[in-house]
């Protein structure tokens, strides 16, 4: 894993031609990943209830283990380890990003 991305409703990064991801604060932080360099994405949420009723039966424990522990394979090493860990960021594609910006009233310099 490589990034995580928030992104607005209408936006899929699965169908992006490369994704432009920007640091949720700092306006000059911009990482450009290109279609190339994505070999797998993934929703970090899945939709469980709609009109408050279950959309599909609920995974067992021991799927929901397997899943956290394939997930926790694929971060970088430098991010599991306990003493000094990197930090493991999540950016907001460039139509959250600049959805932000217009609500806060902040000029958009990309």
């Amino acid at each position: 894993a490589t990034a995580d991305v928030l992104s607005l409703g209408s936006e899929d990064p699965r169908k992006m031609d490369g994704l432009v991801l920007r640091h949720p604060v700092e306006s000059g932080k911009v990482r450009r990943i290109g279609v190339e360099e994505i070999s797998a994405a993934e929703p970090l949420l899945e939709e469980i209830l709609r009109d408050g009723r279950p959309v599909s039966d609920p995974p067992s424990i021991e799927s929901m283990r397997e899943r956290r522990l394939s997930d926790m394979g694929r971060l970088d090493p430098g991010v599991r380890r306990l003493v000094n860990p990197h930090r493991y960021h999540v950016s907001l594609s460039q139509g959250l990003w600049e959805l932000k910006r217009e609500l806060t009233g902040t000029v958009n310099l990309l």
